[in-house]
C-alpha cells in the first residue's frame, strides 16, 4: 500500500537492522521497546500498526526539521 511506503524506504543503518531482524523491528517499535508488551503488539491489526508507525515517523521528521517544508 502506497500510504505506508515511507515505512519501508531506505534509511541507511536502519535498513541493515531491518534486513537482519525483519518484522521484529516493527514489533519492537509497536511494543515501545518493552519486552512485556511484545505479545500485545503482535495482536494489533496490520493497517492500524502501519498507520501508527507512519504517524510516529512523521512526528519525528517534523521535530528534526526547522520548518514544515523540510519534513514533507
Amino acid at each position: 500500500d502506497e500510504r505506508f511506503s515511507q515505512l519501508f524506504s531506505g534509511a541507511g543503518k536502519a535498513d541493515l537492522i531491518a534486513e537482519k531482524w525483519g518484522w521484529y523491528v516493527i514489533i519492537h517499535r509497536l511494543a515501545g521497546g518493552d519486552p512485556l508488551k511484545i505479545e500485545q503488539a503482535t495482536e494489533i491489526e496490520i493497517e492500524s500498526a502501519f498507520t501508527y508507525l507512519a504517524y510516529e515517523q512523521d512526528l519525528n521528521r517534523k521535530d528534526k526539521a526547522p520548518n514544515a517544508d523540510e519534513y514533507r
